[in-house]
């Protein structure tokens, strides 16, 4: 393979400073020289030899959900506005999305600190834990109170309907959720790990819509299984319910488990901890190459992992990258290239 030249600060973020060849780019290779100069070195940036990692193909590949292969459709403070603006006849003058946005995440976070895993563990169940979320948005939303009478409809039944609206139809499938961009076509060429016999699912922080959800975006077929904390009653990181993708697959070696996410302290280190490799897809540039939270694999005392630029990268981990692809991108594109992947260490921080 011809060797490629572009210009890099060292930190894959595109800002033009030394120029460093890439004279093999292919897996196994990764010797990097300073323009000009005769003396190559391993860069840490460049391709390592897979079976540093995998000694043979894996078994079981398991996806994250949300951030991963899908994505809402819009902000959420925009469907909690929406939802209730729609229930006033649109009679109603509302804050701005983000404010209602900011309430959510309060409720949410605070309703998992008292009955986590969507009320698995409590014995509430989903639809109780939900309705709490909704209406603690609500009240948590104090410019409501500038509209006479809202507070009192939405406890004498609006609050109710537009629980019902944001649970059973929004956020229930297509109307709330999207596949991210290039996700389906990733997921075509997944189906040649499966004619192989390798397992496919996908492991999520999430509740029994899930399934549905995946089903009405088109995309369940993919797998042979998908995985919800709310069902089995424990979250990611947790090894519970990575254990229990393994027994779905009939795999009793967690050396041979890989699984994809965007979440280092949910993904990353739930896998690790269970045994199996993580491979992480960063969602912002701040967790990409230049993190101060991302060290190469035997530098620091963190929990080794690879990253990549985004799912195609996951079939570069094993050479089956597929070539000629288009990228469509509005971040910088890392020093790797859109194929490749780097060994990391995780130290506890998102």
């Amino acid at each position: 393979m011809q060797a490629q030249r572009f210009s890099t600060d060292g930190h894959g973020t595109g800002r033009t400073s030394d120029r460093v060849e890439i004279e093999d780019y292919s897996i196994g290779g990764g010797i990097v020289k300073a323009a000009g100069t005769d003396e190559g070195v391993r860069s840490k940036y460049a391709v390592p030899d897979v079976r540093d990692n995998f000694t043979s193909e894996p078994s079981l590949v398991t996806f994250d959900a949300t951030g991963t292969i899908m994505e809402l459709t819009s902000g959420v403070g925009t469907f909690y506005r929406e939802v209730l603006m729609e229930g006033t006849d649109f009679n109603a003058r509302l804050p701005r999305p983000s404010v209602f946005g900011e309430s959510f995440f309060k409720a949410y976070a605070s309703q998992c600190e008292k009955d986590g895993c969507f009320g698995a563990e409590t014995g509430m169940g989903e639809e109780e834990w939900w309705r709490q979320v909704v209406f603690e948005t609500y009240a948590g939303v104090e410019e409501l109170d500038n509209e006479e009478g809202l507070r009192h409809e939405l406890g004498e039944g609006l609050g109710e309907h537009c629980f019902r609206k944001l649970y059973d139809e929004v956020f229930a499938g297509g109307d709330g959720w999207q596949v991210k961009e290039g996700a389906q076509d990733f997921l075509e060429e997944v189906k040649g790990w499966k004619k192989e016999g390798v397992k496919v699912g996908v492991i999520s922080n999430f509740d029994s819509r899930l399934s549905g959800i995946l089903s009405d975006l088109g995309v369940s077929g993919y797998f042979d299984f998908v995985l919800t904390s709310g069902e089995v009653g424990s979250n990611k990181p947790s090894p519970e319910i990575f254990s229990r993708a393994m027994d779905e697959a009939g795999v009793a070696d967690p050396s041979l488990c890989v699984h994809v996410g965007d979440s280092l302290s949910k993904d990353v280190s739930g896998a690790r901890g269970a045994g199996w490799h993580p491979i992480f897809i960063p969602n912002d540039v701040s967790s990409t190459v230049s993190s101060p939270h991302s060290n190469i694999a035997g530098d620091g005392d963190g929990e080794g992992y690879t990253q990549v630029g985004d799912l195609w990268g996951v079939l570069g981990v094993f050479g089956r990258e597929k070539r000629g692809r288009v990228i469509v991108t509005t971040r910088p594109v890392m020093e790797e290239g859109n194929d490749a992947f780097a060994e990391w260490d995780y130290d506890g921080k998102d």
